[in-house]
């Protein structure tokens, strides 16, 4: 069971495997409230998330199985269970998926995702807004969620790049991004010059040129009032 919250306050869960790597740091300037923030390299990860009120799950380059991967597991269950908001980006999307519903949803993009692309809302959603909207937004993964039970799971976001790129659980407060609306344009290209190197790196900035939409303010606004 869950203790009542009277102050809002916020987990972040850093699942990067490079140390050092505070992808916090670019959630942290449209946090509202109190948070805290735990590192899987350094910290414990929590099975359970009492006196949080919201709960957020990064993205990673890790893999699906292993120590912290299993607490963090117990953590999405808490959250689906006692009906606390959750948001899950890149991996953290991932994790959610295939915490609730099995590996057998995920896999390996026939093309990896790199740099920035066209995102479109395809139904109007609490936390990511009206439907028909596109925005510019920047993406860094090779895996995906392939499919998931549509009775019990909304997309409210696709893309011509990756066709699953936003859902919420339906009837719990639970969502998931696949990109990065929180990654800038600076931060972004020094992402895809490590990644892809420096000429790869300037021929998809090239075809793809950068543009933040800014619409992490309104995701992150919306979610933090659930």
């Amino acid at each position: 069971m869950t203790e009542d919250i009277e102050v809002k306050r916020i987990l972040f869960i850093n699942n990067s495997l490079v140390p050092e790597n505070r992808v916090s740091d670019n959630f942290i300037p449209h946090f509202r409230y109190e948070f805290d923030v735990v590192d899987v390299l350094t910290d414990t990860v929590p099975e359970y998330g009492n006196g949080y009120s919201h709960i957020i799950l990064s993205g990673s380059g890790a893999d699906f199985e292993g120590t912290w991967q299993a607490r963090e597991s117990s953590l999405i269950r808490w959250a689906y269970e006692n009906n606390v908001p959750l948001l899950g980006v890149c991996f953290g999307h991932q994790m959610t998926v295939k915490t609730l519903y099995g590996a057998g949803c995920l896999g390996p993009m026939d093309k990896a995702n790199y740099g920035w692309h066209r995102i479109r809302s395809v139904t109007d959603d609490e936390v990511f807004g009206e439907a028909g909207r596109e925005y510019s937004v920047f993406s860094h993964h090779c895996w995906e969620v392939k499919e998931i039970p549509e009775s019990e799971v909304e997309v409210f976001a696709s893309s011509s790049r990756c066709r699953i790129s936003g859902i919420r659980i339906k009837n719990k407060k639970m969502w998931g991004l696949q990109p990065h609306f929180e990654i800038g344009v600076a931060s972004g290209v020094s992402a895809l010059r490590k990644v892809l190197g420096d000429e790869k790196a300037w021929e998809n900035l090239e075809a793809c040129p950068p543009e933040d939409s800014g619409h992490i303010c309104n995701i992150m606004r919306r979610f933090l009032s659930v």
